[in-house]
């Protein structure tokens, strides 16, 4: 049996793209939302501003890793499954202080959110143990992570015609939640499957 994460909220470079209208919804899904949205904190917004630059147009992207520890009652009439999996976000934020022993306080500089769309009957609950922290990295000094646990039911097509030789694809599907502006603008915060960090240095 496999899984298959899928990361919603975009690809491509870095930088927020705007967005105008409101998302379409699909209602067989539950959604997990973390309070409050995405952040740019003053910062950051400082910092390229001191530059002559957009703050907006040089939001972060985000590396998705998903581990999953534990997987049970894959039910297809239902078409749910039971996990236990641990969300691993990675970006670059260059608005950092020098140096690693360097304290920074999250909400300061970037500090993104997410919801899980295809949430089951029994909603993933965020288990203890969310760290965000600055990490040291080959390839950049201003790398950061945040992980957190969930466990809970989720949606996914599960076809199991071919039992017991069956191969599943079993979705988590992850969305950052947007950024708005003084001005009422949003602003969308992309996501991508990682090959900076974690691929390329094997976490």
């Amino acid at each position: 049996m496999s899984t298959t994460t899928e990361q919603r909220g975009g690809g491509g470079g870095g930088g927020g793209s705007k967005e105008d209208g409101g998302n379409s919804k699909n209602n067989n899904f539950k959604t997990v939302r973390v309070a409050g949205e995405s952040i740019l904190g003053p910062e950051f917004i400082r910092h390229f501003a001191e530059k002559g630059l957009d703050p907006y147009e040089h939001i972060p992207r985000i590396e998705v890793s998903i581990k999953v520890t534990e997987l049970s009652r894959v039910f297809e009439r239902e078409n749910t499954f039971h996990a236990t999996f641990c969300v691993q976000l990675d970006w670059e934020d260059l608005t950092l202080p020098h140096g690693m022993d360097v304290a920074i306080e999250d909400e300061q500089h970037f500090l993104p959110r997410f919801e899980i769309l295809n949430c089951g009957q029994e909603l993933p609950e965020a288990q203890p143990g969310l760290t965000i922290r600055r990490k040291e990295s080959d390839r950049t000094n201003y790398r950061v992570s945040l992980t957190e646990y969930y466990k809970g039911d989720l949606l996914s097509r599960v076809n199991v015609a071919d039992f017991p030789y069956d191969l599943q694809h079993l979705e988590i599907c992850i969305r950052a939640r947007a950024i708005h502006n003084a001005g009422g603008d949003k602003f969308l915060v992309q996501m991508c499957d990682p090959t900076r960090f974690r691929w390329d240095e094997g976490e």
